[in-house]
């Protein structure tokens, strides 16, 4: 962690007391700014002394930003253990160059949407053992059966919104092939050298059978199930431990409508690309178990959870030659980018197999 001065939008929550402010270190890629404030005295001791102060993507809608804090808030209502209290913001006209939206969102002056929420203890853990999988998966379960007695987001069927994308986007790199975007980039070398090497794997593991995997992700019909509010990015790093005990969620900043399934893969999924130097290695029938033993899943929300996360390895990868070679973004820690990439391409050929396997 980095101390630096802080960000104006941060007065909209603690207001002009003493504090330290530093920059934590961002893993999941967003491009948003997080922060971590400690108050040197809290207003009461009921209140925690240390909080995360996030910025929500550019062009969050207020609607959208709203809609998440209602959706944590249902949860911590619920009983749901780890997740993280929202702060509330200031009332009245004292903090300049800030626009209180709501009684827990702000606004720079770049129309940029920002929070803060409670600092949970723990860490993640890239690939916990048995226990501490099956204590995260009977959680997120729980965190389902809350988030379906939520009014706006109780289930109904419909077309997978995770399946829906995963479907356009094969069509999106059939028509553009990573190699002839990579071919015609000039930006190489901006990538670094262990982005360009592992890019370049991608792009020979996926030249013979990938083609014929884009195909048959095409030709999956877009099934209706069971959707309702879901995390959508609940991924390893998002989910914190004190030992085997899990003591947060957090970033709730995807969440949305869709299938259990989405965050089944999602979770289960980043434990398997990790999984290839770890002692205890997750198996899907194990995973599925521990938040069966909470919540039952339907036939067809079972099948789309390997199906979502093997063609999500396709997708993510393809996201990373939009963001680094047609987007040109740029990621300070290109390592951790490097890194990233050599999961998924590790990963792809059995990605690519799974594909034969209908929905």
């Amino acid at each position: 962690m980095t101390r630096i001065s802080e960000p104006v939008a941060i007065r909209a929550f603690f207001g002009a007391g003493r504090r330290t402010v530093a920059r934590l270190r961002n893993r999941g890629f967003s491009g948003s700014e997080i922060l971590l404030v400690e108050e040197a005295q809290p207003p009461s001791a009921a209140v925690p002394a240390r909080w995360v102060v996030k910025s929500f993507g550019m062009g969050t809608p207020t609607v959208r930003a709203t809609w998440v804090h209602g959706f944590m808030a249902h949860l911590r209502r619920s009983g749901i253990e780890g997740i993280p209290m929202l702060r509330k913001t200031l009332t009245g006209d004292a903090v300049p160059q800030v626009s209180i939206v709501t009684d827990t969102l702000a606004e720079d002056v770049e129309g940029v949407l920002w929070e803060a929420v409670e600092f949970l203890p723990g860490r993640p853990i890239a690939v916990p053992d048995a226990v501490g999988r099956s204590a995260a998966l009977r959680r997120l379960a729980a965190i389902h059966v809350a988030a379906a007695s939520l009014p706006e987001g109780a289930p109904r069927l419909a077309r997978s919104r995770g399946l829906v994308e995963r479907i356009e986007r094969a069509a999106a790199v059939r028509e553009k092939p990573w190699r002839d975007r990579w071919r015609n980039s000039a930006d190489r070398p901006r990538c670094g050298d262990a982005v360009v090497a592992v890019f370049e794997r991608a792009i020979e593991s996926f030249a013979a059978e990938g083609p014929a995997a884009l195909e048959r992700i095409m030709r999956t019909p877009p099934i209706e199930t069971p959707c309702q509010a879901v995390l959508r990015d609940v991924w390893s790093d998002h989910v914190l431990f004190e030992g085997d005990r899990v003591s947060g969620i957090i970033d709730f900043h995807a969440a949305g409508i869709d299938t259990v399934a989405t965050d089944l893969a999602r979770l289960v999924g980043s434990w398997m690309l990790a999984a290839k130097a770890a002692e205890s290695k997750p198996c899907w029938e194990e995973c599925l178990a521990a938040y069966e033993s909470i919540r039952q899943l339907e036939d067809r929300e079972r099948r789309l959870v390997r199906f979502l996360h093997h063609a999500g390895v396709i997708v993510a990868i393809d996201n990373w030659f939009r963001w680094l070679v047609e987007e040109r973004r740029s990621f300070p820690d290109l390592h951790s980018v490097a890194n990233r990439l050599e999961w998924l391409v590790a990963s792809l050929p059995e990605s690519i197999a799974a594909m034969g396997q209908a929905v």
